[in-house]
């Protein structure tokens, strides 16, 4: 039988790993959003923009550079009457 502190030890492993796996999950989420939607609107971009935004994509370090980026895209697909998967229009 387990003592107390082996079940908080478990519950501690339990909720570091669900903790990176969900991180993942996100981190996933985001590249895979940024990368579908510059696809999108890549045909609107010239070379040196495009690579531009990808590069303010590989620097960014948090939500708001991410939002930043984000809308950016958004812009340029509004400008050039591109439609974007309602998906990738949340905030």
């Amino acid at each position: 039988m387990l003592g107390i502190a082996n079940w908080v030890g478990l519950v501690l492993v339990w909720l570091i790993t669900l903790s990176m796996i969900v991180g993942d999950l996100v981190r996933a989420r985001v590249i895979n959003d940024f990368e579908q939607t510059l696809a999108i609107v890549a045909p609107a971009l010239s070379e040196q923009r495009e690579e531009e935004i990808m590069a303010k994509f590989k620097a960014m370090d948090g939500r708001q550079d991410y939002l930043a980026v984000q809308k950016e895209l958004r812009q340029v697909a509004e400008e050039n009457s591109i439609k974007l998967p309602s998906s990738l229009i949340e905030e």
